[in-house]
């Protein structure tokens, strides 16, 4: 009787710190992922979701709201109580593009969304179909100028980096190339696969086991300087459009008007899930550089974003859908 006692006793020990952080932020955390189950989004979620788990001790789930390339998944975080119990893993096109290219907005990211952590820096990557027969930049505009407006490029939906990234390929290189907008990586990335589309600019996570696989050809890659994951693809500036730039960056947000102490409180624990072996691993894998910032620094870094994505938006000759 007395050691049955005494094991409930140490048990209601150890209990006790998860009872007392159960009550804050609440009994559950659901990430909001707006993108579909093995896109980039999704692949970081998945990794951080446990280890938030345990440094909150409470369950966190994942939750996929796909469509209109996340905005489904966003307004429903915006208009989610802003008590910590709901957050967005987030990107730059929900951050800082899509709201220069979007007509009627339902949200604005600026002001309806929080800044919890920032996750860091990717690359997209330039792909081609099978049998496509280009194997390089220069040869895929060629191909586009023999053919101006017979050449299709698929997107994860209006305002994404993969958008925005095809049309400053168009205005740089001077080519007609048709949108066909999909909503997430899986299904555009099928379609590619199946010869319906001919080229898509895919986030480096999603995109790599298909050209290590020899599923798809990688002619490029939009940042500065080449990938370590894929040496040996030029950059796109390197293959002849000079300043060509467009890198994707994640971050997890929650809705306005989330109190400061909720909003410190997930900063530290989705800092802390991220600096664990496996996640921070599986960031080195799929090619996202972490970049470390306070909530009040992310704000500062994505208003200037969105100055930036604008005047690329204006450049690219996007235009709204």
């Amino acid at each position: 009787m007395w050691k049955t006692l005494k094991m409930i006793g140490v048990c209601a020990a150890l209990a006790s710190p998860l009872a007392a952080q159960a009550q804050f932020p609440g009994s559950q955390v659901t990430i909001i992922v707006p993108a579909t189950v093995g896109g980039t989004n999704d692949i970081i979620a998945r990794a951080v979701a446990p280890h938030l788990s345990t440094a909150l001790g409470v369950p966190v789930i994942i939750e996929n709201k796909v469509g209109a390339g996340g905005r489904l998944g966003a307004e429903f975080v915006t208009r989610a109580n802003p008590d910590g119990r709901t957050i967005l893993m987030s990107a730059s096109h929900i951050q800082a593009t899509q709201k220069w290219l979007v007509k009627d907005m339902p949200y604005d990211p600026e002001k309806d969304l929080t800044s919890l952590a920032m996750v860091g820096l990717s690359s997209n990557v330039l792909l081609t179909r099978p049998g496509l027969g280009v194997k390089t930049v220069q040869e895929l505009i060629k191909m586009a100028k023999e053919n101006p407006g017979k050449l299709t490029y698929a997107s994860v939906g209006v305002g994404t980096s993969s958008h925005l990234a095809a049309e400053l390929f168009k205005n740089q290189a001077g080519v007609d190339i048709r949108h066909i907008p999909y909503n997430g990586s899986a299904p555009a990335l099928r379609d590619l696969l199946g010869g319906q589309v001919d080229i898509q600019f895919e986030n480096m996570p999603t995109a790599l086991p298909h050209v290590k696989g020899g599923r798809v050809q990688a002619i490029a890659v939009t940042t500065k300087s080449k990938s370590p994951l894929l040496p040996d693809v030029p950059t796109i500036e390197e293959s002849g459009l000079k300043d060509y730039e467009a890198a994707p960056w994640y971050c997890f947000v929650a809705p306005a008007g989330t109190p400061a102490a909720t909003v410190e409180k997930l900063h530290a624990a989705l800092e802390s899930a991220m600096r664990q072996a496996d996640v921070k691993s599986m960031l080195d894998r799929v090619g996202i550089m972490k970049m470390d910032m306070k909530p009040a620094e992310m704000t500062a870094f994505m208003a200037a974003e969105n100055i930036k994505w604008k005047r690329i938006v204006e450049v690219s000759g996007a235009k709204p859908d």
